[in-house]
């Protein structure tokens, strides 16, 4: 019942509270922050009361407390408390709390081969039929899905996307003979997503 009501409000949540992050693993452990799994009850107008917890960075704290409070405010019976991390803590504690099957109901993660341990240890969601059914391809950077389809399955909701330039002397590679490199096989729909741009 959990896993169907987390899936119900999944939508909702990511995107109210989770602008501001840019990938998050979807625990099907169903335990909050503490590692106790959340209690179920009902509420006085007969609707199933949820709790879902998020690990989420600290340097994003001042927005996601805004966007968790005005969710919680027009959503009594599904409530989602945040714990914040630095980058390193949020690390540690997501591999530690996969370990011992106390993962949030959703974390930050970069995706990728960070978020590729959590597809290998089966505590994520499959979102691929889900991120079908609502237009997620038509919707995010072509990038962005590629940090968070690993082994074939969706397994995060991408929410923000940071892209680096990279500036070279095309003469001196030219000179050198030395073409562009473009990453490895597994991530060639990321650098397809963006072409070298050439400046005349």
């Amino acid at each position: 019942m959990k896993s169907k009501m987390f899936k119900k409000v999944f939508s909702g949540v990511t995107a109210c509270i989770l602008s501001a992050a840019m990938l998050i693993g979807c625990g099907n452990s169903g335990t909050t922050s503490s590692g106790t799994t959340s209690g179920d009850t009902t509420s006085t107008a007969g609707e199933e009361k949820v709790e879902l917890s998020f690990w989420a960075l600290q340097t994003r704290q001042t927005a996601l407390d805004a966007l968790t409070e005005k969710w919680n405010s027009e959503n009594p019976n599904k409530k989602v408390t945040v714990s914040y991390y630095a980058t390193d803590g949020i690390k540690d504690a997501c591999k530690t709390a996969a370990q011992s099957g106390s993962l949030p109901s959703m974390w930050f993660n970069w995706g990728g081969a960070l978020g590729q341990y959590y597809v290998d240890n089966d505590v994520t969601y499959d979102l691929t039929k889900y991120a079908a059914d609502n237009n997620w391809a038509d919707k995010f950077s072509a990038g962005a899905m590629t940090l968070c389809n690993l082994s074939g399955e969706m397994a995060g909701y991408p929410t923000s996307f940071n892209v680096i330039g990279v500036y070279y002397r095309k003469d001196l590679f030219e000179k050198a003979g030395v073409s562009v490199p473009r990453g490895s096989a597994s991530l060639s729909p990321f650098f397809d997503a963006f072409p070298e741009q050439s400046v005349e």
